[in-house]
């Protein structure tokens, strides 16, 4: 009797292991399920690769101005705590603070492919300087000026005041 049971049970469920649509296995995957899972991945990647190379750009463009930036803050600090000039010397390749009369406290090289252009108050006319003093008081107050940095179409654009030396306003271009 309990033979004969044990028999039916496993007559049972290796029957009931198939399903009437035709599908092997009720745990498993079809090729059409998967193909569109890729499918639906291969379009999000598609979406997600121009996001990510924008994203990249920009932050090469603000690399260079936030260091500037940090540099700018501490030249009107230093300035005011210490009653003594300091500038940021901005060339073709790079800028660099330092006390006037020439100690170099730091340096940055612009990444590859990223320049930038200088716009001083009160011509406003946007150049490529060779070289260019921005001087910061021993009151701490500097020129106005307006920098952008460029690496192909794309830009950041940065506003500092005259009387704090920081970024005022920002604009980011990435076409």
């Amino acid at each position: 009797m309990m033979g004969e049971r044990a028999g039916e049970y496993a007559d049972r469920n290796r029957h009931d292991s198939f399903v009437p649509s035709g599908r092997a296995c009720a745990n498993g995957f079809t090729i059409l399920e998967i193909v569109i899972v890729l499918a639906i991945t291969v379009t999000l990647l598609g979406l997600a690769v121009p996001v990510m190379t924008g994203l990249i750009r920009g932050e090469e463009l603000k690399a260079p101005a936030r260091t500037l930036e940090a540099m700018a803050i501490t030249a009107r600090c230093n300035a005011l705590a210490e009653q003594r000039p300091y500038q940021i010397v901005l060339e073709q390749k790079g800028f660099r603070l330092e006390r006037v009369g020439g100690e170099v406290l730091s340096e940055y090289q612009l990444p590859g492919g990223v320049n930038f252009e200088l716009a001083t108050w009160p011509e406003e006319k946007w150049g490529r300087p060779r070289r260019h003093v921005w001087y910061f008081a021993k009151s701490g107050l500097c020129e106005p000026i307006r920098v952008m940095f460029r690496k192909g179409d794309g830009y950041f654009l940065q506003r500092y005041s005259a009387v704090t030396g920081w970024d005022q306003d920002e604009e980011l271009f990435i076409p």
